[in-house]
């Protein structure tokens, strides 16, 4: 092979590079797998990953100005991912006018899916152009930097930015994709920075490996620490014909409160939202120290019936008649007032849970007569629990070690309480009212193993928390209880109202003889208005003569963990007013990056300052490795002299002032290393007057 095709042939190094970049942005990129269909983005991705990089490889070594073989992996890889997006218009890739207007509008509609849809988002035109084009922009930057402006530490930073949309938008982190962009990073420092022909540069050589060793060491130690934190993640779910809202029954204490479009989940006609109250339309008993679990239905008894009570209501008691519009019903379950119901035809009831399952996912509509609890606080004072044959699932406390002190705060708590209706209604003002509690849409850190003690004592929370903590107080009365799963009664809208995706919310329900399952409030009335009639709070207004909540505008929803079932996957809607207190996570990642960003800066200067102030050999390993670099490779065994004629040759080809003075520097630099190695007097040329021609010469090609 000639020394002119060599010349022309990718360093090792740099191949080395531009592979592990593309592992570096593709790692990150599976964390949207579960936010965003991959079908839509993976494949596009991936596509032009492998085309820009390519492109590189063949301009990079054949091109000077470093930036303009990025501009062309740019063009070359934006034309593959729009051809890969859409075959069928393959037209799109020719530069006109109309082509880019074309374009333009499938960005826009992918930006629109993305910004308008809670995950997963499906798979939509558009979405592939705009997550490829992420991925190769950062992928382009990286290789400007770590090849082209021979900076491999700042590579760090775009990697980084491909944490960004995943952290921050409910992206779960996996250890392994940390792991895999943290080890790619480092073999881009090492490949960059490596002494590659440097006959005695094993210091140099020593020192590298060590920091690499280092850093795997910390990788290894701070990888599965970081892989082990909850990142928010949604749990919303709009069904695929974007009429229904999907929840889901995994709520994580530890998870925080994301928020995603606030689009209508259902309408009701015949009462204002004060008068309905909140509506459930899912119950939990399990819970395990951190998170609440859905249990199957397959052998539950369901019903067929109108009387959607588990005892029969009070028939002279005042009532009145609601009918729900429901456009889809997703989670396969309906929403249910927290009183007494009738339904106008049989319906599946399930009375253990006290939930109505829906007959299929499509729209219909529910009409309910509403009979009125009592509100008489006599008459609430007067049930005893005890006389109940209780349920050990609605008294269960999670064995954590902690559940003593939270059974003394209860106590405390309830002191001087004279009923069991007192003891749950002190605890729900506790929490309510409290300064130490206060509302947020983040949680605090984790200190212990049991999520509701390091609430009770951090006291920050939404109202899966504040829900929670009050459940747990009230089984270790011995009194049972579980976590009711729906909605607030939305906004008033003539003669009834409309319930949205922000409505969504978590409260206590408390088992009462004669009452059965009654609804309590413990979050916060910023954020839910007054409690229910018979749970009356002396911080709120008084209350109406309406058995449930006012409230309109509840913007409580909560993060789960993961969905635990298809047919009910349901927790409460998503948000997207970000905060995340796992934010730290993402300092925690841009510190790494950082430290090793500083530390390659930080080594690289060192050895060049070691270098110059050795000898004239490290001025020609340098000349060696930007020779190296342009393709001019595998001449160890070649003398200084006829490296020097090889080099020649290669520098003659940029046809410049830069390029003759180069072949000047290299010749000289040449004549000088060759007498220090074979001269009986070595040379007479000082180790500064190499490396003036050593920087003469990595000037010309561009390092």
């Amino acid at each position: 092979m000639s020394a002119r095709a060599d010349s022309r042939a990718p360093a090792a190094a740099d191949v080395v590079t531009w592979a592990a970049l593309v592992a570096a942005v593709l790692a990150p990129t599976t964390v949207l797998r579960p936010l965003i269909d991959p079908a839509a983005w993976w494949s596009i991705t991936v596509a032009g990953l492998a085309v820009a990089g390519l492109t590189l490889a063949l301009a990079r070594p054949r091109i000077r100005p470093f930036g303009v073989p990025s501009l062309l992996a740019a063009a070359t890889g934006s034309l593959a991912v729009i051809v890969m997006e859409n075959p069928q218009e393959r037209w799109l890739v020719l530069p006109s006018p109309t082509a880019l207007t074309a374009v333009a509008a499938r960005v826009r509609a992918g930006l629109e899916a993305i910004s308008s849809q809670a995950a997963p988002v499906e798979a939509e035109a558009g979405l592939g152009l705009v997550v490829a084009a992420g991925a190769l922009v950062a992928f382009l930057l990286a290789e400007a930097f770590a090849v082209g402006c021979r900076a491999p530490a700042l590579a760090g930073l775009p990697l980084l930015a491909l944490w960004t949309p995943a952290l921050l938008w409910n992206g779960q982190v996996a250890g392994a994709a940390i792991a895999v962009t943290i080890g790619a990073f480092l073999l881009v420092l090492a490949a960059q920075a490596r002494p590659e022909r440097a006959r005695g540069s094993v210091t140099a050589t020593a020192t590298t490996l060590a920091c690499a060793a280092v850093a795997l060491a910390l990788a290894v130690a701070v990888v599965p620490r970081v892989a082990a934190l909850d990142v928010p993640r949604t749990y919303t779910d709009i069904a695929a014909a974007g009429s229904g809202q999907r929840l889901d029954l995994g709520l994580d204490l530890r998870d925080d409160l994301i928020r995603g479009p606030n689009s209508p989940v259902f309408t009701y006609t015949g009462v204002s939202p004060g008068e309905l109250g909140a509506l459930h339309t899912h119950t939990l008993s399990d819970f395990t120290g951190r998170q609440w679990r859905a249990r199957s239905t397959a052998e539950e008894h369901i019903v067929l019936t109108t009387r959607l009570w588990p005892t029969a209501p009070d028939p002279s008691a005042a009532n009145e008649e609601v009918t729900f519009t429901l456009p889809g019903v997703p989670d396969g379950r309906l929403p249910l007032p927290e009183m007494p119901r009738v339904a106008q035809t049989p319906q599946a009831y399930l009375p253990e849970r006290d939930e109505l399952m829906a007959q299929d996912e499509g729209g219909q509509s529910l009409t309910l007569t509403l009979v009125e609890r009592p509100d008489s606080l006599d008459y609430w004072r007067g049930l005893d629990p005890s006389t109940l044959d209780r349920n050990p699932t609605y008294l269960d406390v999670p064995a954590t070690g902690f559940e003593d002190e939270i059974a003394a705060r209860a106590a405390e708590v309830t002191a001087g309480a004279a009923s069991p209706y007192e003891q749950v209604l002190a605890i729900q003002n506790y929490l309510r009212n409290d300064p130490s509690f206060q509302y947020t849409t983040s949680v605090g850190p984790e200190h212990t193993n049991d999520a509701v003690w390091d609430f009770l004592n951090d006291g920050r929370g939404y109202c899966v928390q504040f829900a929670t903590a009050m459940i747990v107080m009230v089984r270790t009365l011995g009194i049972e209880a579980r976590m009711a799963v729906g909605y607030l009664p939305g906004d008033d809208e003539g003669g009834g109202g409309v319930v949205r995706a922000h409505d969504a919310h978590a409260w206590p329900q408390v088992r009462f003889p004669e009452a059965g399952w009654v609804r309590f409030e413990p979050t916060p009335s910023d954020r839910t208005s007054t409690a229910p009639a018979w749970a009356s709070d002396p911080a709120d207004a008084p209350p109406t003569e309406a058995p449930s909540t006012t409230a309109p505008t509840e913007p409580a929803s909560e993060d789960p963990t993961t969905a635990t079932s298809t047919t009910a996957a349901a927790a409460i809607a998503g948000e997207d007013t970000g905060g995340s207190t796992r934010g730290w996570t993402l300092a925690l990642a841009a510190a790494i990056v950082a430290a090793a960003a500083a530390a390659g800066i930080v080594l690289t200067r060192r050895r060049d300052r070691e270098r110059r102030a050795t000898s004239i050999s490290a001025a020609w390993d340098h000349a060696l490795r930007m020779l190296g670099r342009s393709g001019l490779d595998d001449v160890d065994a070649l003398t200084p002299l006829q490296v020097a004629a090889l080099g020649a040759d290669r520098l003659g080809e940029l046809e410049t002032a830069d390029g003759a003075a180069a072949i000047a520097a290299l010749s000289s630099l040449a004549v000088a290393m060759n007498d220090h190695r074979y001269g009986p007097a070595g040379s007479r040329a000082t180790p500064e007057q190499a490396w003036r021609w050593a920087d003469q010469l990595a000037a010309a090609l561009g390092g």
